[in-house]
């Protein structure tokens, strides 16, 4: 079955999106685009994204959205325990300590990265302030997208380091990984185990044009203090090489940081060089790192740091909520299509071998009297299951007139087809909008909307309303 996969990366300068493909293991990508964005407003963002969605002819409706690293604050913890859910207890406990914000002012992810000396678990806790995650939400909706997840581009690079050269990462061994963007780099360190240290430097391939630039000494003096600050944090052993990937301009550097750094030097190419036969096809610059939201693209949903808004997940679950109820309810349909069938079929051999014996009996006035009270039950009997049936039409009806934001508690039909209704509603519009949608249908009259009321359900404000109408 073919997938179609997009992930979009959104900096302070660059709008990036990656449109991939695959059949069955064998995912490949089928277009790079990146436009300039740094002058431009939200709104014109999202305009930009509607066009090159449109130029390209990709259809998707769902992305995955690549997070840069200079937009998260990563932190390296150990905690005294290996099992996943107390080590979710205690992050969600002690997530306040870790930075200055309030809980309810961010959003976090988390991957662990095996064992320190002492047997604790190393953890690896992303944070990003909400802000940040809705205002990207906001862009990409406007853009008639939504949002499937959110990862942290230091773990995307890393995976596609690890797709790539896992023949070249010993087992005991720390290596450094570096993501050179047009304006940052990544910079990683990761064992076979997993990432164990990340942070942003803010020097680009802008700045790295000469050896003799102030922005590479500056970029070589930050990679040797992040180093000496991970060994400070890190009893590990000494970096083994280092491990290149980002922009196409990278191999005009590659020598230079080896001899800096007094470490051998591997270049990973980004997956759309990769995937590409000659990188003139991509109408990307040259500076421009596409290697982490292009590895998200491929990925296939596999699981990374996942950064999750609440009213994202909650309008997650609703949506899959809807859907499980639309397929319990069509299979009920179908199941009692299935018995209703049945019993028709069977009234109807019996109908048939009625009018035999009345074409036969038809002067045996007693017998067809019994006949004849047979046939009037399974009258009765066809008549009860029409009203049930219409009882199921009229839910399919309003089922089908029930938007996202509303959420059915109760339907009752009594006998004249007068239809109670309750439920709840993220907002008193979405009420409205409901009823206005029930006005304008051609199977219901008389809407009545006899309660309102709002309340609160957890963290959020939810409308509680009670509605009465009738079928046509």
């Amino acid at each position: 079955m073919l997938k179609n996969n997009v992930s979009i990366e959104l900096n302070k300068q660059y709008l990036k999106i990656v449109y991939s493909r695959s059949m069955a293991a064998k995912p490949s990508i089928s277009n790079c685009i990146v436009s300039n964005i740094a002058s431009l407003t939200d709104e014109q963002i999202s305009a930009e994204i509607v066009n090159v969605l449109h130029r390209e002819k990709i259809s998707s409706k769902t992305v995955s959205v690549c997070l840069p690293r200079d937009f998260v604050t990563v932190r390296n913890i150990h905690l005294p325990s290996q099992d996943q859910n107390e080590i979710s207890q205690m992050i969600e406990l002690h997530i306040g300590r870790v930075v200055p914000y309030k809980k309810d002012e961010i959003v976090f992810g988390y991957k662990t990265s095996g064992l320190d000396e002492m047997g604790y678990s190393r953890v690896i806790l992303a944070i990003v302030q909400i802000d940040v995650l809705r205002r990207q939400a906001k862009i990409l909706e406007k853009a008639g997208l939504s949002v499937e997840n959110i990862s942290l581009s230091s773990y995307e690079s890393l995976q596609w380091v690890y797709r790539n050269c896992q023949n070249n990462i010993g087992r005991s061994d720390i290596y450094l990984l570096l993501d050179v963007d047009s304006s940052c780099t990544d910079f990683i360190i990761f064992s076979q185990h997993g990432l164990l240290f990340t942070r942003s430097i803010s020097m680009g391939m802008d700045s790295l044009r000469t050896k003799d630039s102030f922005g590479f000494v500056k970029l070589v003096g930050e990679m040797k203090q992040s180093i000496i600050v991970f060994h400070n944090e890190e009893v590990s052993s000494k970096l083994v090489s280092i491990f290149i990937t980002g922009c196409r301009d990278i191999s005009a550097i590659s020598d230079t940081i080896s001899e800096e750094m007094e470490l051998p030097v591997k270049i990973v190419p980004c997956p759309c060089l990769k995937d590409f036969s000659k990188a003139e096809k991509m109408n990307v610059p040259s500076d421009v790192s596409l290697t982490a939201v292009s590895e998200l693209s491929l990925e296939l949903g596999k699981k990374s740091f996942n950064f999750i808004l609440p009213e994202l997940q909650v309008r997650k679950q609703l949506k899959e909520k809807t859907r499980d109820l639309f397929i319990f309810a069509a299979c009920f349909v179908y199941l009692f299509t299935i018995i209703c069938l049945v019993f028709v079929g069977r009234i109807y051999v019996k109908q048939n071998y009625l009018n035999k014996l009345e074409s036969r009996y038809v002067s045996i006035d007693k017998e067809i009297r019994d006949l004849v009270e047979k046939s009037s039950q399974v009258e009765k009997l066809k008549g009860f299951l029409d009203e049930r049936k219409s009882d199921f039409i009229i839910i399919n009806r309003i089922q089908r007139l029930v938007p996202a934001e509303i959420t059915i508690d109760y339907i009752g039909i009594d006998s004249k087809n007068s239809i109670t209704l309750k439920g709840q509603a993220l907002q008193l519009s979405d009420v409205f909008k409901f009823v206005t949608s029930l006005e304008k249908s051609t199977f219901f009259k008389d809407i009545q909307q006899k309660s309102t009321r709002k309340r609160k359900l957890r963290d959020k404000e939810v409308t509680d309303f009670e509605l009465i109408f009738n079928s046509n």
